[in-house]
């Protein structure tokens, strides 16, 4: 039995209606029925989307900010003095870099090259004519590097046959001394030792040079490259021992002329003195072998850069992409030294220090130069691991003061990012530094700042309210309207924005009707 309550009725249709209605929701509560859900839907449409990272921070008076060079060097330019302001980037001072300014200029000039070139190679007759002076260049290097062994060759072909030939005349020329020693000198002047030192020093430097090059007595021996070696320490020594020997018979050239009666033959003083030029001409002949070896050399060196510098002409005629890079990244470098010898502002604001002068002398551990903030504040926020991966160096941000109000915003960017962390309550947190973009007089320290750092954008993306996703089993699905049916379809999320919204990436189409909100 249905209970109807005993309402006072008054014969109208209004409260005829008003009764109908009562009792058919009494008959619902009392079955246990109820209204059918009712859904609120919106239109899925393309716009931009931002992410945002909402903290609350205290404003701070701004620290100064100490900088130095990154090298030592000398004060080139002074560009600003304490107290006047500078814009963020502003070079305040500067060492001597003309040297790096031509690097920079050199590898500028040298990337733009090879990018032409490698444009270049597009045109086939271009290509063509590269082609054949790249071939020529490897020909006439192999040419001139054949060359300059054959001619090296030639050169220490030439000193082994004087070698071969200073060896001979050192044996006929010792055996000579030795017979004068004897025959005359021992007879008529046996207190006289030089000429038996004499013979003793040269013995020494002959087994001295066949000790260096074994095989110089190997008459028709063919000279290669191995042996050069060898045979440049045996020419010295051969040189020494040649001198000695010759220096031996000078000594009895003056003999003779001071003491005639040592020698009474008019045949054996011929033969000192036929000796004596032998051995200077094979003197001369060594001399002039060795320094032939040594022009030689220089000139093949020379030879051989001139025919690989006029390769590498030709090969960077052909340059690839990965050459473009290689020119960039030195160019990057060139621009990274010159960088050390700049001290750029890192902010605009105010110079509170100059100490540096104009050719004076300094080192990159040397304080040159201090700045502070435009407006003298600076925001500080303790941001959540969580959130701090989002935020990067030079991330503008919008921001109201409690002592203003929500309608007086203010602009700021990211300018530093602790690398340690700071445990808040359990929390770990990292202190970033915002600074205003503008300086502002109504800025007080330790007022309460509510900021929105902006850290992500896009545009032309799919969005919708983030209760609209559902999480089933760890996929994500929405529910669009199909018709009169309301169906639930995957989906992929990507950003995350500001006001609650989340990026679709796929899933769902524009125009299709998602639902927002249930009514039970």
């Amino acid at each position: 039995m249905i209970f109807i309550p005993n309402f006072k009725i008054r014969k109208t249709k209004i409260w005829t209606g008003v009764v109908i209605a009562a009792v058919i929701i009494v008959i619902l509560v009392m079955r246990g029925g109820g209204p059918a859900e009712t859904y609120e839907f919106m239109t899925a449409t393309r716009g931009e989307l931002v992410q945002e990272v909402s903290v609350t921070g205290k404003v701070r008076a701004a620290q100064s900010v100490d900088l130095q060079f990154e090298s030592s060097g000398r004060i080139a330019l002074v560009n600003y003095k304490v107290g006047e302001k500078v814009r963020a980037g502003a070079t305040i001072v500067s060492l001597e870099n003309q040297d790096l300014q031509a690097a920079i200029i050199s590898a500028k000039a040298d990337l733009d090259r090879t990018v032409r070139n490698l444009n270049s190679l597009n045109d086939s007759s271009i290509s063509s004519s590269l082609r054949v002076d790249l071939e020529n260049a490897k020909i006439n290097l192999d040419q001139v590097s054949k060359k300059a062994d054959g001619d090296l060759a030639s050169k220490y072909s030439i000193a082994f046959n004087d070698m071969r030939e200073a060896m001979t005349e050192i044996d006929t020329a010792s055996v000579i001394l030795e017979y004068i020693r004897k025959t005359y000198l021992e007879a008529k002047n046996p207190w006289d030792n030089n000429i038996k030192q004499r013979q003793a020093d040269i013995s020494f430097r002959v087994q001295d040079v066949e000790t260096a090059f074994p095989m110089i007595n190997q008459p028709g021996l063919v000279i290669t490259l191995a042996l050069y070696g060898q045979m440049d320490l045996a020419l010295q020594k051969l040189v020494g021992a040649t001198q000695s020997l010759r220096d031996a018979f000078a000594y009895l050239q003056e003999q003779l002329q001071t003491n005639s009666y040592l020698v009474t033959s008019s045949t054996d003083r011929a033969s000192i003195n036929t000796e004596a030029t032998s051995l200077a001409s094979d003197l001369s002949a060594l001399s002039s072998a060795i320094r032939g070896i040594a022009d030689q050399d220089i000139l093949n060196s020379k030879n051989i850069a001139d025919a690989q510098a006029k390769l590498s002409t030709a090969q960077a005629a052909f340059p690839t992409y990965e050459d473009v890079l290689q020119k960039q990244a030195a160019l990057s470098s060139a621009q990274s030294q010159l960088r050390k010898t700049l001290i750029p502002a890192p902010f605009s604001g105010l110079v509170a220090k100059i100490d540096a002068t104009k050719g004076e002398t300094v080192t990159s551990s040397k304080v040159i130069a201090s700045v502070i903030s435009d407006s003298g504040y600076q925001i500080e926020a303790d941001i959540t691991e969580i959130d701090i991966s989002k935020i990067k160096i030079g991330d503008m941000a919008r921001l109201t003061l409690d002592a203003y109000g929500p309608d007086v915003v203010f602009e700021a960017r990211v300018s530093a990012i602790d690398p340690g962390e700071t445990i808040i309550e359990g929390v770990t947190t990292y202190k970033t530094v915002l600074n205003f973009v503008n300086g502002d007089n109504r800025l007080r320290s330790n007022m309460t700042a509510n900021v929105d750092i902006q850290t992500n954008k896009k545009d032309n993306v799919i969005s919708v309210p983030q209760r609209a996703v559902i999480t089933k089993n760890g996929d994500k699905f929405v529910r669009i309207k199909n018709g009169e049916i309301v169906q639930e379809v995957e989906v992929s999320t990507g950003l995350s924005g500001k006001d609650g919204f989340i990026e679709i990436v796929n899933g769902i189409n524009e125009g299709d009707q998602v639902v927002t909100f249930i009514n039970d």
